[in-house]
């Protein structure tokens, strides 16, 4: 009986020979019996450095992280875009109280501007993501985070950063 070494358990290889996650995993069996089960599969995804930015608080991540989503996908010339709470409540899973809670804490961190605007006769609260605040506040977190690992990094990591972000 042979074994590979250094071959991980969970990862088959491709053509190249390159090791790759296995086909059916539990995660993609899941995910096809949810879409299949439900017509649907969507997500929620929250990218660790929000997570972080938003003091591990899972509300706001979520927020955050669903108006990175959206801040490009309105219709509005001012960037503005509209959610009910209905809405909010339906594709990420938050309540009232708690999209309430974390659109305060976002406002008060200047990530967002809210206003309230009748949409089909009905008060909507519209927001606009503050995004250049935004790229300056994960850089601020990325540096923290590699001043404990290579000081001389911290300049390179943040000035890449916003290069990429300011790409059009």
């Amino acid at each position: 009986m042979t074994s590979r070494i250094n071959e991980p358990e969970f990862a088959d290889l491709d053509q190249e020979g390159q090791y790759t996650a296995k086909q059916n995993s539990f995660q993609k069996r899941l995910l096809r019996a949810i879409t299949t089960t439900t017509g649907q599969c969507k997500m929620v995804v929250i990218p660790r450095l929000v997570l972080e930015f938003c003091q591990n608080d899972m509300c706001r991540a979520t927020m955050l992280s669903h108006l990175i989503f959206l801040c490009d996908k309105g219709r509005r010339r001012d960037n503005f875009i509209y959610k009910s709470f209905r809405e909010w409540t339906k594709e990420t899973g938050l309540s009232q109280y708690e999209v309430t809670q974390a659109s305060q804490w976002l406002r008060k961190s200047g990530l967002i501007q809210t206003e309230k605007i009748r949409v089909y006769g009905h008060p909507t609260i519209h927001y606009k993501l503050n995004q250049e605040q935004l790229i300056k506040n994960l850089a601020a977190i990325l540096s923290n985070n590699l001043e404990d690992i290579s000081p001389p990094l911290v300049n390179k990591v943040q000035l890449k950063f916003s290069q990429c972000m300011l790409k059009n």
